[in-house]
Formats: structure tokens, C-alpha cells, sequence
């Protein structure tokens, strides 16, 4: 019996030894260990994005890598692997993939199918494909401030989840200038427009019905670069302004810190004084010595009127229950700005105090 007993149980240990050293053999498993998702800006001549993903070999043996594939017609392999390329226990090897620039935008899971003598399998990832959907020049401005040869681009993003968030500003000059100079010039030409510096920061920034008001909750980042692929935080206002250089301002809790996006260009402002929406409000007179009157429109009943000079500081405010009268007697003589703020407009217009 003992010897038909070991004569059965023998082979069956063999077998189940063999299967355990089959299974750890192949248990060397690899992963995707990193890839980058930002893509950025692009060129909309630009038909493919590159990124590179590591392939990491979790096991404790080395791997021979045969061939590596990507079967989705989505992306493609421009960095594979030569054919017996070994992965070192826990160690990686980088792929460039590439994938097509008619892609729609998103999160996408992308699967490489690996062929080895040590181990086949499929590995996958999410990449995510973002990009500008489409470029933003110069040529897109319909603002511009100023005279000279050279020109800039101001920026601003609010980050404010609105379906539309950055805008863009044109700025000539000559020879270089100060961002804290820049934005005060466009400050004061655009009345919608509201920039408050104060000890070489930017405070807050105020657009039509957009806000980002310095240290609630965010802060504002400010950015340099050519285009939208290569914004640099810079050194704030103090920063010099050359030819074609892009200057852009984030509001951002700085964790991390948001880049300006794809802007629109902002209205012309000359363009919106002649329009409709200014000839049912009345600031007058114009210029004002002592006091200015408001008449709104008769459908609006409650509003708030603010007043800012060119540096972009609040210097009067006043709830208003229909026309009101407001006092100026306390200001300096100069060009300021008035804002006429309702549930859903803002006015705005310049006035000289004398």
C-alpha cells in the first residue's frame, strides 16, 4: 500500500511543483508606471501629438521584450522597443505614442498588447488627450491699446468654471515696457476692464461680470511665454515686456498653478459705446465738477455704481434705487471710471472730473 501510495502521491507533487515554478515563472507582470497628459497649445497644422509613457517591469527577473503593439486606430507606437529588448527587475522602459491631432478631446484607456518569451500580456493606461482646439494669435484681437512697432498680448483667466473665462488684449509699444505699466494702459482704455496693483502685486482683476478678487478665495499667478505651449511663471509686474511676448494672469490656488487657457478676444470697447445697450444710461455731465448724475434705464431698479481712477483703485460706491446723484467733490481732478453694476448687464464709461 505505502509503495502504491508514493508511487501515486510522488508524480502528483512533481506536478504540482511543476505548476507552482509554471505560475511563478510567469508571474512577472509589467505596468505603466508614468505618462504625461498635458499637451497644451498646439499648432492646428500639427496632424499627431507625442507623449511618452515608462513600461516598468514589476517583477524580481528580467524581461525580454519581443514586440510591443497598440491595436486602436486612436494611437500609435513612434518609440517601440527594438525586438529583444530586456527590462531589468523594476526597472522601466519609455515609449513615445502618438496620437492622432483629429482625436476629440477626453480620457481615453489605451491598451498595449506585449509579446515576450518570458511573458505575453496587456498592459493598459488612461491617457488623456487635451489640447487647444484651436490657436490663438495676434491676428485674433480686436482690442488693441496703444502705438509702436512692437506688440504684446495680455491674458487674463479667470478660472471661473464660466462657458467662457480667458480673454485677450492687444498692446503696441516701442521698446520695452513694464507689465505693470502694460495693464494700466489697458485698464484705463477698456471700461469693462478693472486691474488694482498695489506694492508691486496684482490685486484683483474685474471683466464685465467676472471677478478675481486677491486672496478670496485664490490668488493671482502671472505668466510669460510665446503662445500658449510655453507660459512661464514670471516675476510678476515687474516683469519687461518685448516684442510679441505674451503676458498672462491665472486666478489659481497654486496647487498647482493653472496656466492661462485658450483665450477669446475681448470686446472692443469703442465698438460697445456706440452700441444699443449705452443709450438708455445717462452719466452726466461730462466732464463733472462737483456732482454727476445717473439715470438708468426704467426696468432697472436696484444697481451699484463704482467708481475707479486709472490705477485701477476703488475710490466711491453707492447702492442706487433707480436715478441717483453722487457727490465727487472728495476727488482728485483726472479721468476715472464709472460702473453702473445690475443683475444682468454692467455699464461702464469714462468721466473727467475737473
Amino acid at each position: 500500500m505505502n509503495t502504491i501510495k508514493n508511487g501515486v502521491i510522488r508524480p502528483i507533487v512533481v506536478f504540482i511543483i511543476a505548476v507552482v515554478f509554471s505560475l511563478t515563472a510567469k508571474a512577472q507582470t509589467l505596468e505603466i508606471s508614468e505618462y504625461t497628459v498635458d499637451f497644451g497649445a498646439i499648432d492646428t497644422a500639427q496632424t499627431e501629438l507625442t507623449h511618452t509613457i515608462y513600461l516598468k517591469n514589476t517583477g524580481s527577473s528580467p524581461l525580454t521584450i519581443d514586440s510591443i503593439t497598440n491595436p486602436q486606430t486612436l494611437f500609435g507606437l513612434s518609440g517601440a522597443p527594438a525586438n529583444n529588448t530586456t527590462i531589468s527587475a523594476q526597472d522601466s522602459i519609455s515609449l513615445d505614442v502618438l496620437c492622432r491631432r483629429d482625436s476629440t478631446p477626453g480620457l481615453y484607456q489605451s491598451s498595449f498588447e506585449v509579446f515576450s518569451n518570458d511573458i505575453d500580456t496587456t498592459v493598459a493606461t488612461q491617457i488623456q488627450l487635451s489640447w487647444a482646439k484651436s490657436a490663438f494669435t495676434f491676428d485674433d484681437i480686436t482690442f488693441w491699446i496703444g502705438n509702436g512697432s512692437n506688440v504684446a498680448m495680455l491674458v487674463v483667466d479667470f478660472n471661473d468654471t464660466s462657458s467662457t473665462e480667458s480673454y485677450a488684449w492687444g498692446y503696441r509699444f516701442d521698446g520695452n515696457i513694464s507689465a505693470d505699466s502694460m495693464l494700466a494702459e489697458i485698464a484705463a482704455a477698456d471700461t469693462n476692464l478693472n486691474i488694482n496693483t498695489g506694492g508691486g502685486f496684482l490685486n484683483t482683476i474685474e471683466y464685465k461680470t467676472h471677478s478675481g478678487i486677491g486672496g478670496s478665495p485664490h490668488y493671482w499667478g502671472t505668466w510669460s511665454g510665446t503662445g500658449l505651449h510655453d507660459w512661464m511663471m514670471n516675476a510678476g509686474l515687474s516683469t519687461t515686456i518685448s516684442d510679441s511676448a505674451w503676458f498672462g494672469c491665472s486666478y489659481t490656488d497654486f496647487m498647482p498653478a493653472l496656466i492661462p487657457e485658450l483665450p477669446v478676444a475681448a470686446d472692443d470697447v469703442t465698438t460697445q459705446i456706440a452700441s444699443s445697450q449705452y443709450k438708455n444710461l445717462a452719466v452726466y455731465p461730462n466732464p463733472v465738477r462737483n456732482k454727476m448724475t445717473v439715470n438708468l434705464p426704467s426696468e432697472i431698479k436696484n444697481s451699484r455704481i463704482v467708481i475707479y481712477n486709472l490705477q485701477g483703485q476703488m475710490v466711491k460706491t453707492k447702492q442706487m434705487n433707480g436715478n441717483a446723484t453722487v457727490s465727487l467733490t472728495n476727488l482728485y481732478p483726472g479721468m476715472y471710471i464709472v460702473k453702473v453694476i445690475t443683475d444682468q448687464q454692467l455699464y461702464s464709461t469714462k468721466i473727467q472730473k475737473l
